[in-house]
């Protein structure tokens, strides 16, 4: 079964109130993950299925000892419900509801080579106008081959020459059958 990862993004956000007290539990859930990273062996203990929810709930109330009350509520909920291994996408369904809060999209660029500033700015300003405020990250990715592809939450928009060869391999295999 598939965790309702967005349904206990919103629940948070709704259990925590305002936009400054969701940045501050968007900070508390990002030092506890970071935490978490840093001690591997903690991480794989608390989503191993056959450690008892209560004794994760028990780890994860000593991690969350400097969180927001509703925070650390939030991590013992799912320490219990034995989804510690669903925190990663967790906290980031949290980030993109906060950031919608704030009216930030944001949208990685992926291109084969890295791109001029001002071509940068020029497809930041396009993605404001069609999504509003958007926080543009840049990776470089040769496997484009060309051109450019960005994502801007589920929307992917693929200009690269990767993508214009596959569906070009799609047209002509559909063309021979």
């Amino acid at each position: 079964m598939k965790m309702p990862v967005r349904r206990y993004a919103d629940a948070l956000f709704s259990a925590v109130g305002g936009l400054e007290a969701n940045e501050a539990a968007l900070a508390d859930l990002s030092a506890v993950r970071v935490a978490l990273q840093e001690v591997p062996r903690a991480r794989q203990v608390l989503a191993h299925p056959t450690v008892r929810p209560e004794m994760a709930a028990y780890l994860m109330d000593a991690l969350a000892a400097k969180c927001s009350p509703a925070v650390a509520r939030f991590l013992r909920l799912l320490a219990e419900r034995g989804r510690l291994r669903h925190l990663d996408e967790v906290v980031e369904a949290y980030r993109r509801r906060v950031e919608q809060a704030r009216g930030v999209t944001r949208a990685r660029l992926q291109s084969a080579h890295g791109l001029p500033a001002e071509q940068v700015e020029g497809l930041r300003a396009m993605l404001a106008r069609r999504f509003g405020a958007v926080e543009l990250t840049t990776e470089v990715r040769p496997e484009l081959l060309g051109g450019a592809r960005v994502v801007v939450g589920d929307h992917v928009l693929d200009g690269s020459i990767a993508a214009h060869l596959q569906r070009l391999r799609r047209a002509l295999i559909a063309a021979r059958d």
